[in-house]
């Protein structure tokens, strides 16, 4: 998109004019832009461009577009910065936008699961984790001290203190069971193995993941 300043009739090509809800031929001005615009997201878009032209910085904003026929709506990115002539003044601005939809439904599904299982989490009595086989670290919820009498204090933040606490006769059988899953994709663990309580004594758990 191409814009003359001050704003009043906009260059959009045919991909913009398409994040818009709008046909190819389309005339486009900047009440067009602020009209097609979730109404959450003008002012915050508006402001934006001010803080962008005033402070000679690039302008990157998500906003939400609106079909006014259907009320669809499509997430959008925009990133771009202003031109200035040679006494300083703002002539342009110009730059892109991108269809971030898929992207933002992604987030918001991330964050949905991450929300239902921060819930069952705190709700249920058994020992639940979360383990990110990047990097090793190993999250607990309070079932682990509760079943086992670990302090929190004393819970490692890694799978390695996981591992120290099977028992030595069943590390190998469940650190290849998980190994297997996690190579082959798609498919849940279950194993029922011996795990060390805080008294030293074994407890045997069904472990499911």
């Amino acid at each position: 998109w191409y814009c003359d300043l001050p704003f009043d009739v906009l260059a959009w090509d045919d991909r913009v004019k398409a994040h818009f809800w709008l046909p190819p031929d389309a005339a486009v001005t900047i009440d067009t832009f602020y009209a097609r615009i979730h109404p959450a997201d003008r002012e915050p878009t508006r402001a934006a461009i001010g803080r962008s032209i005033a402070g000679r910085t690039g302008y990157d904003v998500h906003y939400r577009t609106v079909d006014p026929a259907t009320g669809a709506e499509k997430w959008v990115r925009a990133l771009g910065a202003a031109a200035y002539d040679a006494a300083g003044a703002p002539t342009r601005f110009d730059g892109v936008t991108l269809d971030v939809t898929d992207q933002r439904r992604t987030e918001a599904a991330l964050r949905e699961s991450s929300d239902r299982f921060a819930i069952v989490a705190r709700a249920t009595n058994d020992a639940v984790w979360d383990w990110d086989v990047r990097t090793g670290a190993v999250w607990w919820n309070d079932g682990v001290t509760t079943l086992f009498g670990h302090p929190r204090a004393a819970v490692g933040p890694t799978a390695a203190w996981w591992t120290e606490h099977v028992h030595p006769d069943d590390r190998d059988r469940v650190a290849t069971g998980i190994r297997a899953v996690i190579d082959r994709g798609g498919s849940n663990w279950s194993a029922e193995y011996r795990f060390r309580r805080a008294d030293g004594g074994y407890a045997a758990v069904l472990d499911r993941g």
